[in-house]
């Protein structure tokens, strides 16, 4: 991977992003404790690979001056997230199942493979070349 270009990064967040979504899904509905378990290890190793591709690809679009700021919004915004979702998960998994609210937590993770998208290209519109009048 192009670690210095924007663009290759945000194609890697997506493509990571929908990889653990479709992993929690199969996770969840998985029959067989093998794949279980792949797909439970395959999980936390994109998440750890997620946080450094999301760092990398903050500091690469955004000025010194606020970097740190928005780093801090991404954190704050994982928080709430989490406060929000979290009961909502809970409640699935109370009235259903567990298996039910781990294909809900993987279809969460859905629309931020649009927001990522998105942003990926705002980033190739930015790398465009301007054409001359």
């Amino acid at each position: 991977m192009d670690t210095g270009s924007p663009i290759a990064i945000g194609r890697e967040m997506l493509i990571v992003t929908g990889l653990i979504s479709v992993s929690l899904i199969g996770f969840a509905l998985s029959p067989l404790f093998l794949l279980s378990l792949s797909l439970y290890l395959s999980i936390t190793v994109l998440r750890d690979i997620a946080g450094p591709l999301q760092t990398a690809w903050i500091n690469q679009k955004l000025d010194s001056k606020i970097r740190a700021t928005i780093h801090s919004m991404f954190g704050q915004v994982d928080a709430i997230g989490q406060v929000v979702g979290g009961p909502i998960v809970a409640a699935i998994a109370s009235v259903s199942s567990a298996v039910a609210s781990l294909v809900t937590s993987g279809l969460l993770l859905t629309p931020a493979m649009f927001f990522v998208s998105r942003a990926n290209s705002g980033s190739k519109n930015e790398a465009e070349p301007v054409p001359a009048d």
